[in-house]
């Protein structure tokens, strides 16, 4: 019963870090919007408010934090916490590594 979520999580999980490898080439507000959509895609509900993107000289730190409600059988219901933090090197506008 926990595959789906977790299968999200972790798909959720590789698209970040995808989308902070080439965060050089987007604002933070287009960031947001990709991670958004591509939570959406996955069936995780996720908004700004559970998203944090920081960026600074030479790195990006991208959290995302969210929950997820699973009911079984509409007697007991369970909540899941989802946390992913991802650290990547900022590259330049050419692609290479700052």
């Amino acid at each position: 019963m926990f595959a789906p979520p977790y299968f999200g999580y972790l798909m959720l999980k590789t698209d970040v870090e995808e989308e902070a490898k080439v965060a050089h080439m987007y604002t933070d507000e287009e960031l947001a919007g990709h991670i958004i959509k591509k939570a959406s895609a996955w069936s995780i509900p996720l908004s700004e408010e559970n998203l944090l993107i920081e960026r600074e000289a030479e790195d990006i730190t991208i959290s995302v934090h969210y929950r997820k409600e699973l009911d079984f059988f509409n007697q007991y219901s369970k909540t899941l916490v989802y946390d992913i933090k991802v650290h990547k090197p900022l590259r330049d506008a050419s692609g290479s590594m700052r």
